[in-house]
């Protein structure tokens, strides 16, 4: 499976992301509700 990568827990991905990441999650849902 090269150039994939399969996200085992999503919940924590985004809880080790960066605060930008729910500040782009945001802006997406206001801009494309």
């Amino acid at each position: 499976m090269r150039g994939r990568i399969k996200i085992e827990n999503r919940a924590k991905l985004e809880a080790r992301a960066c605060e930008c990441y729910e500040a782009v999650k945001l802006e997406y849902q206001r801009l494309l509700p």
